[in-house]
């Protein structure tokens, strides 16, 4: 029999090895991102144990928030940032989701983002409302030659005009970097006219909790002695995340975002990764950017479910207050 319990501070221990040792560990499974989440969005953490037959076997990352009058389970944290979530475990999926549902039962609605590659079959998906999403993956256990030679011809001359354009990669090794780096984001989203959605706090946040413990890579792009891009990825064990990234669109005729991700590829060959997960395929424009890199398309599940009828009711009327009203605000 499976079940899930909240797990003390002192059983904490195995969290991370058990998000090592499986393929559908990311770093949004660990211990650490859940304590960034935590400290920046105030909302209170459900570090849940899976057990069979009261032997620790898998870990599901949590969290529980109220809006409004509802109260909500979600894996990862909602709007935070935050790609996956999810069960991490050997067994069947079945048995976890069937003690999940028991578990959050007295909550209004739950939803949850499942790994890339975590297949869910239609006996699954049945109990659930579900989205499919997707991603790049690029698998870097192969020579850094047939890398160059997979990219899109288009991204091969994009970051050659960038090398000609004496365009140089540096190091975001101090906190200070970002400060420059939050100008380029809200240069980046002003011309849409939206805020930009990860706050300054946020980005100071994951720098302070993964940079000592060697879990981030920050990347600058400098062109005629000016920071003109850059791009923040976290990593865990083998496998490293394009989290977020941003420029001043006034340089982008110089391709700084392409040799930022091809440095970001070399090193990771160098150091031995295993995967580069580009993070998100779901928005066209940044869909064909990422795929000029050569990565594979794959797909993931979003689920949601509602405990009550009050609850759809509510989560419709948000949707659309997302939709027409909250843009309208901005």
């Amino acid at each position: 029999m499976i079940e899930l319990k909240i797990l003390e501070k002192n059983e904490l221990k195995e969290w991370n090895r058990i998000v090592k040792e499986s393929s559908y560990g990311t770093i949004f499974h660990t211990l650490e991102w859940m304590e960034i989440l935590t400290k920046i969005f105030k909302v209170k953490e459900l570090h849940l144990g899976i057990y069979k037959n009261n032997e620790l076997i898998g870990v599901f990352p949590a969290f529980l928030q109220r809006k409004g009058i509802f109260k909500l389970i979600t894996s990862p944290l909602r709007e935070a940032a935050t790609p996956y979530g999810g069960p991490i475990i050997k067994e069947s999926l079945k048995g976890v989701l069937s003690a999940f549902d028991k578990f959050t039962k007295p909550i209004g609605y739950v939803d949850v983002t499942f790994s890339p590659k975590l297949y869910l079959n239609s006996e699954i998906l049945k109990n659930y409302n579900y989205e499919e999403r997707f991603t790049y993956i690029l698998n870097l256990e192969q020579e850094i030659d047939d890398i160059w030679k997979n990219l899109k011809k288009k991204c091969r001359n994009a970051i050659r005009k960038a090398e000609k354009s004496n365009v140089t990669i540096i190091e975001g090794d101090k906190k200070e970097y970002l400060e420059e780096y939050y100008k380029m984001v809200e240069d980046t989203y002003k011309k849409s006219n939206i805020k930009p959605p990860i706050s300054m706090k946020y980005y100071q946040m994951v720098f302070d909790v993964l940079y000592p413990k060697k879990q981030l890579k920050v990347l600058f792009a400098e062109y005629d002695g000016k920071l003109v891009a850059g791009a923040i990825f976290p990593y865990f064990d083998n496998r490293i995340y394009y989290w977020d990234g941003a420029s001043y669109r006034e340089y982008n005729k110089v391709a700084p975002n392409n040799l930022i991700q091809w440095h970001l590829i070399q090193w990771a060959v160098e150091n031995e990764f295993k995967i580069y997960d580009m993070v998100g395929a779901n928005i066209p424009s940044i869909a064909k950017f990422k795929a000029s890199f050569g990565g594979d398309m794959v797909k993931y599940f979003y689920v949601y479910k509602f405990n009550s009828v009050l609850a759809k009711y509510g989560r419709c009327a948000y949707v659309w207050w997302r939709k027409n009203i909250k843009k309208d605000l901005r």
